[in-house]
């Protein structure tokens, strides 16, 4: 499994050729979870707007997907595929099936600062994650920058029943020890999309 990630900053002047384009490109790509969906963003400095994910069942489906969304994104919009005001991520999955009870993700994209001091947070947030019915559907695996302009480092995506309880676990106190540590560990990006407020 594989996944393909767009967010698109709501600022962007030529968004809404952007935003066609990601959508007629992602179309048939795979099963589609998010399209298009108002995203938060809760680490980082971006622009919040839009988001989108589609899980590919192969690497070469997903691989095949994303260079049609980069080519119909450049051709929406030329020079778009280097700044589009967002960014999209192919991203490996950990093999986890898909549920329709999940409408919520977190998608983190941290660049580690310091592995050694960030191992004990990558061998608890399982155990909390978990606490609040979420699960894994990519962690840590390969990641390849489709377009925009942002590092590439450990992605992961999370799917939760809905915002809220993804919320109720970054804002654990469960949670909060990890977080502090991951903060300073990382330069992170993270960010909630899906359904349920």
């Amino acid at each position: 499994m594989a996944y393909i990630f767009v967010h698109l900053a709501s600022a962007d002047a030529d968004v809404r050729r952007i935003e066609s384009a990601v959508t007629g490109a992602l179309g048939d790509a795979g099963r589609t979870l998010l399209s298009g969906v108002d995203d938060h963003i809760l680490e980082g400095a971006l622009t919040p707007g839009r988001a989108w994910l589609v899980a590919c069942e192969d690497g070469a489906a997903a691989a095949t997907a994303a260079a049609g969304l980069e080519q119909a994104v450049s051709a929406a919009v030329p020079g778009a595929a280097d700044d589009a005001g967002g960014f999209a991520l192919l991203i490996e999955g950990n093999g986890a099936a898909i549920s329709p009870a999940e409408t919520a993700f977190l998608v983190a994209n941290h660049t580690i600062t310091d592995a050694g001091r960030f191992a004990p947070y990558a061998a608890d947030v399982g155990r909390v994650t978990a606490l609040f019915g979420g699960r894994f559907l990519a962690r840590a695996g390969r990641t390849e920058r489709i377009f925009g302009a942002i590092e590439t480092g450990r992605t992961i995506i999370l799917a939760f029943a809905d915002r809220a309880r993804a919320m109720q676990f970054y804002e654990s106190p469960e949670y909060a020890p990890l977080l502090e540590l991951r903060l300073a560990t990382s330069r992170p990006t993270l960010i909630l999309a899906g359904a349920g407020d």
